[in-house]
């Protein structure tokens, strides 16, 4: 209705928006595209890679249902990564605000009034109605990419927290995997524990019937009472941590401390070694926390470039319509409309805008600092994950070596006792041995296996079996 009664003025409109449109798509303080070699890192390194997979379940690899379990159920109940998602969700909406001042702002406003009144010595009444409608809209025209900056550099931070989102899902994956290691290493160390006690009171006892008989000294029975006490104060603590770690899985998953996990395999898995895990620079493109510094380095690029453009004048259209009338039936006739244009730029600030410039840059300088350190915080986890990894396997080859020499021992102990040929207590003496070797086997087989989740933790995700 009002473009057929004012055709001038809507040709007017349709050419101010196009010019707008053309207008606002000019950023000529646009930051350029970053590159590895500006930033010294790692041969074939991508600082930005445009193609990256989500972390994987690489605990899969460990081929053990009860932590595939217990990882999904820590990723869909566990508080602290609720709290990353709602911040990722806060993000997100400041995507969409930011992205609103692409358009025309455009409100109503109406407003209705009755009003009656009697003069005084009439006895009519004289009634008066009021109707009145606006439209008016508002615009600032990008003229240096003011806006399109700060769009952009809000969609960078937005996918960074998505990046930490993913970060947070890899941690708390991680900490449930070495939790759940600990856990059941713990679970066969103390039983283990309570045989070496329980052997060295069978030794105490015979001891004392040799002593009895002259067979044995004071001193022997003594020692061997410290023994009994060692090993049963060594359980105590051990009981305690199996109670803790229990405690910190049910806070993992989201539950009580009371909870627990019914488990269907009370042993560890066996470690598969990898043949190939690639180039570890390549690898570090996986990880989110590097990928969530790069994208917090190239939004403060932008925010530079939106700082810039607010030292310049900024061009701002508005548009009204209203009309006023008595009748309601009128209300939509006689528009009167108004379009205006200002410009406001800065003359005297106190030099704030150009420190705001400073500030942002100064914010990029952090930013790249924190970005190298991030990556090289990465490739430290890795080769030191590596490292441990081998040392590990290394350890626990040498144990199963002395293991297996003790368990021929005992059984040469076993017979020579059987055939009278030897003692009990040097038979137990044995058995204490191979015990002990056996904690330290079953704790080399957690360390090798925690080794293994803090490498997959490291490249952030999975490896090539």
């Amino acid at each position: 209705m009002i473009l057929a009664k004012t055709p001038s003025r809507a040709r007017f409109y349709a050419v101010s928006l196009l010019l707008l449109i053309t207008l606002s798509a000019c950023s000529p303080f646009a930051p350029q595209q970053r590159h590895g070699d500006e930033v010294e890192l790692p041969q074939q390194f991508s600082l930005y890679r445009n193609t990256v997979e989500q972390p994987t379940k690489w605990w899969t690899d460990f081929a053990w249902e009860d932590l595939d379990g217990l990882i999904d159920k820590a990723l869909a109940q566990n508080l602290s990564l609720q709290e990353s998602w709602a911040r990722l969700q806060q993000a997100q909406a400041n995507v969409t605000i930011s992205s609103a001042d692409k358009w025309p702002y455009l409100y109503y406003s109406d407003e209705a009034s009755h009003s009656r009144q009697q003069e005084e010595g009439d006895s009519q009444f004289n009634t008066t109605n009021s109707f009145s409608l606006a439209l008016a809209s508002s615009y600032e025209v990008d003229l240096w990419g003011r806006v399109a900056a700060n769009i952009q550099a809000d969609t960078l931070t937005a996918q960074a927290s998505a990046d930490d989102w993913h970060t947070a899902r890899l941690t708390i994956a991680a900490q449930v995997a070495q939790t759940w290691i600990n856990l059941v290493a713990q679970n066969g160390l103390v039983p283990l524990a309570q045989q070496r006690w329980q052997r060295a009171v069978q030794q105490l006892q015979l001891l004392q019937l040799r002593y009895q008989q002259g067979m044995a000294t004071g001193m022997d029975v003594a020692e061997q009472q410290r023994r009994v006490a060692e090993y049963r104060a060594l359980i105590l603590p051990m009981e305690e941590q199996q109670q803790q770690l229990a405690y910190e899985l049910a806070l993992l998953v989201g539950e009580l401390p009371s909870w627990r996990w019914s488990a269907s395999q009370t042993t560890l898995p066996q470690f598969t070694t990898p043949t190939n895990i690639g180039i570890p620079a390549d690898l570090l493109a996986q990880r989110p926390d590097v990928r969530a510094a790069g994208l917090r380095l190239q939004a403060a690029d932008w925010y530079v470039s939106a700082a810039q453009a607010e030292r310049l004048p900024a061009l701002s259209l508005s548009a009204s319509l209203s009309n006023y009338s008595s009748h309601l039936n009128e209300l939509f006739d006689n528009w009167l409309a108004n379009l205006a244009a200002s410009v406001t730029g800065p003359i005297f600030d106190a030099g704030q805008r150009r420190a705001a410039v400073d500030s942002a840059r100064a914010i990029v300088d952090e930013r790249l600092a924190n970005y190298k350190q991030t990556v090289l915080t990465a490739m430290s986890e890795v080769e030191t994950a590596l490292m441990q990894e081998r040392k590990r396997a290394q350890e626990l080859q040498a144990i199963n070596t002395q293991l297996e020499h003790q368990r021929n021992l005992c059984a040469q102990q076993q017979r020579r006792y059987i055939n009278g040929d030897g003692g009990y207590l040097a038979f137990l003496e044995s058995q204490q041995t191979f015990n002990l070797l056996q904690q330290q086997q079953l704790q080399m087989q957690r360390d090798l296996l925690l080794a293994r989740s803090a490498l997959h933790r490291a490249i952030g995700g999975h490896m090539t079996l």
